[in-house]
């Protein structure tokens, strides 16, 4: 499966799309750099997006006398870090349960990849629980990670909405 995932967030393809459109529809010259995620437990999350979405786990870091953990982590084109930040008692300052869309601290990592049917498959077989949106032929499907992320899958060249 690594190498078939090309991710791209929601904004990563507007960005990419006016880059490639010419500099006139991006004179800033944006382009998506990487994603970050508070979660609750960073070692925990970073076995998760290796052993469910591919992930290769570049660098695992400290600072702050440890209480804020990250794990910088990456699939060809796209790197994500994963951060978790403890209060001086020790204790996660990341809430337990799914994000509620539109609320602070809501976001959507979007992946796209030429076969969502098939990858829909191999995301029930690897225990992620995928979920659609309507009926019709499948083009994109929705999973989370351990914390509630969302992560849609979508086929490549959909359209943005």
């Amino acid at each position: 499966m690594q190498g078939k995932i090309r991710a791209i967030s929601g904004l990563a393809l507007l960005l990419c799309s006016a880059a490639m459109a010419g500099q006139a529809d991006n004179p800033l010259g944006l382009r998506l750099h990487h994603f970050v995620a508070v979660v609750r437990d960073v070692d925990r999350t970073a076995q998760w997006y290796r052993e469910t979405l591919g992930f290769r786990l570049d660098l695992r870091g400290s600072r702050a006398d440890g209480r804020f953990q990250f794990a910088d982590m990456s699939i060809p084109g796209f790197r994500a870090t994963f951060v978790e930040v403890r209060d001086e008692s020790g204790r996660a300052l990341a809430k337990a349960g799914p994000r509620v869309p539109g609320t602070p601290g809501w976001a959507r990592l979007t992946l796209a990849v030429p076969d969502p049917v098939a990858l829909y498959a191999e995301m029930q077989k690897r225990g992620a629980k995928p979920r659609t949106r309507g009926s019709g032929p499948l083009n994109s499907f929705l999973i989370n990670d351990l914390d509630g992320n969302d992560i849609e899958i979508v086929r490549i060249g959909s359209e943005i909405r």
